[in-house]
């Protein structure tokens, strides 16, 4: 049986009873898309970049996007190189920082994240250098200013603004700020492919491999993943084709492991990914 369109899985539940597959006692229908769209592109508001970066106002969108792929690595390291203190009670306009490496461009802006309802429970924070995130994601609003003040000691305190940041999946967030950072094919086929090696693989090898691996609650839990991720890119407006090929591959991927283990049949097909 081919499906053109959506295709039911069967979704274990995640209690004591036992899961099986084909519908029976303790399982339920997981429908997923059979294939995720590439939105329409928008290209970056050059508006966007000078508002966080006034000095940039002459300079071409394509020179700052390729330097920033040259520092983002260090970049996203000084992102994790900081410590915050959970708000307590509503969410601050703005929150102290503490900077542990002074040799860095510290963080710009503190992003909350969330997909429902925000308040300080229901958000993850993430330290980021707000031209980063301009030039990179062309639906996101412009930054509120953030007159940059980099720390003279180390673990100095700085106090950044707080932008709430609504996303269909928080869960993925911290994979795709990682590779708006830093470009890295690898370490994103990592994150969705645990299987995933140097060499080579075709698609059904990987598939078939993947659904040998892992139980059918974490070839769902992956497939998840990859939704998640696309639809995060697909909302905030990132749009990279060498993205956009991995995740096409990564699904086919889920999809493909998700018949082998269930026994159901897709049409798949694709090109093959190289890491890089």
């Amino acid at each position: 049986m081919a499906v053109s369109n959506r295709t039911a899985f069967p979704n274990t539940k995640s209690n004591s009873q036992a899961s099986n597959v084909g519908g029976e006692q303790g399982s339920t229908l997981l429908t997923l898309p059979r294939y995720l769209p590439r939105p329409k592109y928008r290209a970056i508001d050059p508006l966007a970049v000078v508002a966080v970066n006034p000095v940039l106002a002459d300079v071409p969108l394509s020179y700052i996007q390729h330097t920033l792929k040259e520092i983002g690595p260090k970049l996203f390291q000084a992102t994790r190189n900081t410590s915050a203190k959970p708000p307590i009670g509503q969410l601050p306009e703005k929150l102290a920082l503490i900077c542990h490496d002074i040799n860095i461009e510290p963080p710009s802006h503190i992003l909350a994240i969330y997909s429902g309802a925000c308040d300080h429970e229901r958000v993850v924070l993430f330290p980021a250098h707000a031209l980063v995130l301009v030039a990179g994601c062309a639906n996101l609003s412009i930054l509120p200013p953030s007159p940059p003040k980099p720390p003279a000691t180390p673990d100095e305190i700085v106090t950044l603004p707080v932008v709430p940041l609504r996303i269909p999946s928080p869960a993925t967030f911290s994979i795709l700020l990682s590779y708006i950072y830093t470009r890295r094919l690898d370490t994103l086929l990592d994150e969705l492919l645990p299987v995933y090696e140097e060499t080579k693989h075709s698609l059904d090898e990987l598939a078939r491999k993947h659904a040998a691996t892992f139980p059918l609650n974490e070839l769902i839990g992956d497939a998840r993943k990859v939704h998640g991720l696309w639809s995060n890119l697909s909302a905030l407006g990132v749009f990279d084709d060498r993205l956009f090929s991995v995740l096409e591959f990564a699904w086919e991927v889920c999809l493909s492991a998700l018949a082998i283990k269930t026994g159901k049949s897709i049409d798949v097909g694709g090109p093959n990914v190289k890491r890089g």
